[in-house]
């Protein structure tokens, strides 16, 4: 199985497939839980109690994701290239990301504006500026779903860096290290629905399953017959 630094640069259909499953779970969970009003001693009321943490999980799938797509192709290019472009990066997820999210606010800013919607500006501002995750500013409804892009944002500011300044044999300890921190912060802190400690686990998780050949090469030898729904789930992610 080739690792992820020397694949052909091709489309992931496994990982299309993963993002829909992350995308299906969230869209049913929020129809739910916040579409419809059910009475709780309704029998829906089961599928709602069910149906509410799979929007945690999709979002936490799509970490995954992220950390293990961003990861992939900063090692496609620093082995085409010997290096991996910092400026180049940033102007790629600029792009990728930024004209999207500035319709969206200023779609949001104009209904605001003529009263359809009520959007406080401290909220704004803390959508605007990727922070809406840390709890500065209960951020609004509207821009309340921000604050998971705010998570990638802020792995893109740190993550990229690291994998072009820290020499290579430093990367797979200092993601295990965040791994280890994100465990002990979970264990510590009170659980809550979105946390940080958890986000930031899934995306260095995806990472270091790009990162980590061996990993990669433990995951394919597991016994098939106890393991092989976890090797077909990692032969699934890397292909």
């Amino acid at each position: 199985m080739p690792h992820a630094d020397d694949r052909p640069h091709r489309r992931h259909r496994g990982i299309d497939g993963w993002r829909a499953v992350a995308a299906g779970f969230v869209v049913f969970s929020h129809a739910i839980n916040f579409r419809f009003r059910i009475p709780a001693e309704s029998a829906m009321h089961l599928v709602e109690r069910v149906s509410e943490p799979l929007s945690q999980i999709g979002v936490q799938l799509f970490f995954v994701i992220s950390g293990f797509i961003i990861t992939s192709l900063m090692l496609r290019e620093e082995a085409k290239r010997g290096r991996v472009s910092i400026a180049a990066f940033y102007a790629r997820r600029f792009c990728r990301i930024l004209p999207p999210l500035l319709a969206y606010f200023a779609v949001v800013g104009l209904l605001s504006a003529a009263g359809a919607l009520t959007l406080p500006a401290d909220s704004f501002a803390s959508a605007a500026t990727f922070t809406c995750n840390i709890g500065f500013v209960d951020c609004d409804w509207w821009v309340a779903h921000t604050w998971s892009l705010a998570v990638e944002e802020q792995f893109y500011l740190a993550w990229p860096l690291l994998i072009a300044l820290a020499a290579p044999r430093w990367r797979v300890p200092l993601l295990i290290a965040a791994l280890i921190g994100c465990t002990v912060g979970i264990a510590m802190k009170p659980y809550i629905f979105h946390s940080n400690f958890t986000s930031f686990g899934c995306v260095a998780a995806g990472a270091l399953y790009a990162l980590s050949p061996a990993l990669e090469a433990r995951a394919s030898a597991l016994p098939p017959r106890r393991y092989g729904w976890l090797r077909l789930h990692c032969w699934w992610l890397a292909r």
